[in-house]
């Protein structure tokens, strides 16, 4: 423009100056009629017929009706959107055929706990929501992949995709997850009301909570040393008396051994870590049988009970350690809930315990 709006500057001339106009059309021998449609009208449509110049790029696109997907174009091509080039007069027929479709099942880990819907045969790349509903008594906890929204929305793929939906029982009761000795778990820790509660801190051998926790305020503890469950009495396992497990809910029931620990961890069919349910971190172990239970971190305490436990997984066992003096085989692990078989734990520590009971 050469610093004039006015004026360009490749013809040195003004834009309110004069000029004839000699007008063009495009040759009508040049322009070539290209026909699109589908092979039978309720199977689907095409797009991108018309009249265009020859030499011209144009799209044509085959879109099936529900049920129904492109096959071919009359001329063999599968590729669709297609670009063609014009040259002549010319006619595109897409063909449609039946859309196959794909199971998706989606199933409860135990029928009896709750039920899914959603489940179906379905085109790939179809959206379909699931949902999970627990029944009476029990709460959704999470699926098979650790999604834990109990209503959720899945594309069908050409796989066969299964979506398994766990519960587990809202209050306590005794659950048998398919493992080899056939223990039962007890569904929430000894004084929670939920299965994602913390429920009471104890000292080992405890049967009561407790403003601080250390070994001078442990059960058992004297200023010489411990005057049970310990070299002279010869005893390494609680007894009944001094199990708040067993107290707690009866004949049968007792804090788990370290073997116990260990089998939960092995022997479940699955193990599910960082999992939050309710308001807590928690690992669901999966039984062969579909059922579950979960397992809250809720930390321990240390000292004084009136700070914050932390969020880590510390569960007593019911067995003195055999490697580190007066210390109690525990199960304390990392935020995964990895089992680690630490041992030699303080006594006068607040853990929380998740009873178990002979089958």
């Amino acid at each position: 423009m050469n610093g004039d709006p006015n004026r360009f500057v490749s013809t040195g001339v003004y834009r309110y100056q004069g000029f004839n106009v000699r007008a063009v059309k495009w040759n009508a021998s040049s322009m070539k009629q290209i026909t699109a449609v589908p092979a039978n009208a309720a199977h689907g449509t095409v797009s991108g017929g018309g009249s265009y110049r020859v030499g011209a790029q144009v799209q044509l696109r085959a879109t099936g009706n529900t049920g129904y997907a492109f096959q071919q174009w009359n001329d063999g091509s599968t590729s669709n959107p297609r670009t063609v080039t014009v040259t002549d007069d010319a006619t595109y027929t897409a063909t449609f055929q039946t859309a196959p479709t794909y199971p998706l099942t989606a199933v409860p880990g135990d029928a009896t706990w709750g039920s899914v819907s959603g489940g179906g045969h379905y085109q790939s790349g179809t959206n379909v929501t699931l949902t999970a509903t627990p029944a009476s008594g029990y709460i959704f906890v999470c699926w098979q992949d650790g999604n834990t929204s109990a209503t959720r929305n899945v594309y069908t793929t050409t796989n066969n995709a299964t979506y398994t939906a766990y519960f587990t029982p809202s209050t306590m009761q005794w659950v048998d997850l398919g493992l080899p000795s056939g223990r039962l778990w007890g569904t929430i820790n000894v004084g929670a009301t939920t299965p994602y509660g913390a429920g009471g801190y104890y000292c080992w051998g405890g049967i009561s909570t407790q403003s601080n926790y250390s070994d001078a305020s442990a059960r058992f503890y004297s200023s010489s040393g411990w005057t049970k469950y310990n070299a002279s009495d010869g005893l390494t396992t609680l007894q009944p008396a001094d199990d708040i497990a067993y107290l707690t809910y009866g004949t049968g029931a007792h804090t788990p051994t370290m073997a116990d620990f260990q089998e939960l961890c092995a022997s479940s069919a699955s193990k599910l870590t960082g999992i939050t349910v309710g308001d807590r971190n928690c690992v669901v172990f999966i039984g062969s049988n579909g059922r579950c239970i979960i397992l809250p971190g809720c930390g321990y305490y240390g000292g004084s009970a009136s700070g914050s436990p932390g969020s880590n997984y510390y569960y007593w066992t019911s067995t003195l350690s055999t490697n580190k003096g007066n210390g109690v085989d525990a199960m304390p692990t990392d935020n995964q809930c990895l089992y680690k078989g630490t041992t030699g734990e303080r006594r006068g520590y607040g853990f929380n315990i998740r009873a178990v009971k002979n089958p």
